[in-house]
């Protein structure tokens, strides 16, 4: 049997990946945690987000450390502050943007999603490939939500 070991982590030594203009800050990954959970922050230039989408094999949980966040979950929005919570269960259309900018940690449960992140910030600055992109999260088992 396989046995976790603690781990210690500090953000200026984590694995930084750029995707769509986000940097995301990876604190913990799959391979820290057994495959229970990735841990990312994420900041979020002024007028960036992540256009709604449906993840079918993970839950979310968004954390606001500092800016504000417009969050739309299942056709509400809602702006979120610092020290502010939301859930993001699989199978539900959610999205973000934040107009001043923000910081937020994520949790990811279960682990993964970072592999994902890695191939996208492969695509570089500049407007994505849309298909390219699409095929990329498609087999996260992502799917951008019609509008």
């Amino acid at each position: 049997m396989w046995h976790m070991k603690p781990k210690f982590t500090n953000r200026d030594a984590a694995r930084r990946l750029n995707v769509l203009g986000i940097d995301h800050v990876v604190l913990l990954d799959g391979a820290d945690t057994g495959g229970a959970l990735t841990l990312l922050e994420a900041v979020i230039p002024p007028g960036l987000g992540i256009p709604p989408h449906v993840h079918t094999r993970e839950d979310e949980v968004f954390h606001v450390l500092n800016g504000q966040v417009e969050f739309a979950v299942a056709g509400s929005r809602r702006l979120v502050n610092p020290g502010e919570t939301v859930f993001g269960p699989r199978d539900v259309t959610h999205g973000f943007s934040s107009s001043e900018g923000a910081t937020m940690l994520i949790v990811v449960q279960p682990a993964g999603l970072e592999r994902m992140l890695a191939e996208l910030a492969q695509l570089g600055a500049g407007p994505p490939d849309v298909a390219r992109l699409s095929e990329i999260v498609g087999r996260q088992g992502i799917r951008f939500a019609q509008p």
